[in-house]
């Protein structure tokens, strides 16, 4: 029977009759069946094309590595059965050929891409070794090669400030007091979702929101079925893992936020990394509010005069009665309902509250015209009519009177 010769180097297989010039000293008994002329010299390298495909600039956990072995044949004999396996779970390689003649060559190409994972960020690099195995006239052939490919690794936070689902007039707005807006008295209820998308663990996570936290809510957390904690996630969240915090109870919308216009909100989250600087993430949200009170108020001049003594004019020791038709054109009750000016006093409203669309009107005491009005030939005063709206505040409006006067001796 022939015996079986197997000739193994790791990345280029050498043949025997080479071995001389290399230094290396083969004994008779070691290769005793072995022709030195016959050689099987076999190149092998790996070709790693990296795929940035998130796009990210960089090679990192989530990219993929392509692979393209080469296997030449540098000797006398052809090879045959030529299979190609990789590590990493690429397993096998599709050959152009499976018969490779002397002095030719062929490509082998996995039919996975490897696939980059935190572990292999960490590391710092990936290295998958191919593994080569044909014949030459039934011997054996065996080679190796391996190639690495460095890895950055990522610490990240990705943190974002929604409104929770539990809203009908905005997004995270309840409509408290029923009446089709986003107003003072309504309730906001905020989510938080945190995603660790990096490579590394975070620890704990904690939560500040002066806005909310300072008045009694609270960021309520969880992952991964974990009972909630407040205001942070003691046991962290792990790398590629996410926790949702809902603030509970709500926050109650003030009169300055619905005066401002909008409701504006930022969570800042600080992720612990064993070994490494704690992560800082914000996120923020504005929701446009409905602001009741501007314009919801008008007044109107209804001011007359009355001539006492009789002469056919307005002058010196005829009355002024200045009043003023305050309405309600807003969406709010008013209550406490009055009017103020300069230079005359003593209004009073026929009526204190008023819903939306009515109407009243607030009278001052009759203001007797002086000499000095009559010298000027005339009197101007600006009005200001306020209207309680509960926790929206106060609806106000501005009005201007004036009333043409005799001058002395006209």
């Amino acid at each position: 029977m022939r015996p079986t010769r197997r000739f193994v180097r790791s990345g280029t297989f050498v043949a025997v009759g080479a071995l001389a010039a290399t230094g290396i000293v083969a004994t008779p008994s070691a290769y005793a069946d072995i022709t030195p002329d016959a050689g099987y010299p076999v190149v092998m390298s790996i070709k790693a094309t990296p795929q940035d495909t998130d796009d990210s600039g960089s090679i990192d956990s989530g990219d993929r590595i392509a692979y393209v072995v080469t296997v030449s044949n540098n000797g006398r004999r052809a090879l045959t059965d030529v299979d190609v396996q990789l590590d990493r779970n690429l397993h096998g390689a599709d050959c152009a050929v499976t018969t490779i003649a002397p002095d030719e060559s062929t490509t082998c190409e996995p039919e996975l891409t490897d696939y980059i994972v935190s572990s292999d960020a960490r590391a710092g690099q990936v290295t998958v070794n191919a593994t080569l195995s044909a014949t030459a006239d039934g011997d054996q052939v065996a080679a190796t090669a391996s190639t690495t490919t460095p890895i950055t690794s990522h610490v990240r936070l990705a943190a974002e400030l929604s409104g929770d689902t539990v809203s009908d007039v905005r997004p995270g707005v309840l409509d408290a007091n029923k009446n089709g807006l986003a107003d003072a008295g309504d309730h906001a209820y905020y989510r938080l979702d945190l995603d660790n998308d990096g490579d590394y663990d975070f620890s704990r996570i904690t939560i500040s929101n002066p806005k909310l936290i300072d008045t009694g809510v609270n960021h309520l957390c969880s992952y991964g079925g974990a009972d909630h904690e407040e205001n942070e996630l003691a046991n962290g969240i792990r790398a590629g893992g996410w926790a949702r915090c809902l603030t509970r109870p709500s926050y109650t919308i003030t009169a300055a936020d619905e005066a401002s216009g909008a409701m504006a909100n930022t969570a800042t989250v600080r992720a612990t990394v064993p070994g490494r600087p704690d992560v800082v993430e914000k996120a923020g949200m504005s929701v446009t509010l409905d602001r009741t009170l501007d314009g919801a108020m008008t007044l109107t001049d209804k001011t007359t005069t009355r001539d006492v003594d009789g002469d056919g004019t307005i002058g010196e020791g005829d009355e002024i009665t200045f009043r003023f038709n305050a309405r309600n054109v807003g969406r709010r009750t008013f209550t406490g309902v009055r009017v103020g000016a300069d230079y005359v006093s003593g209004f009073t409203c026929v009526k204190r509250t008023l819903k939306p669309g009515q109407v009243t009107g607030c009278t001052a005491r009759p203001y007797v015209i002086q000499w000095g009005d009559a010298d000027l030939g005339g009197m101007t005063i600006f009005a200001r009519g306020y209207g309680d709206a509960g926790t929206a505040g106060t609806a106000w409006a501005t009005q201007w009177a004036s009333v043409t006067i005799a001058r002395p001796g006209q």
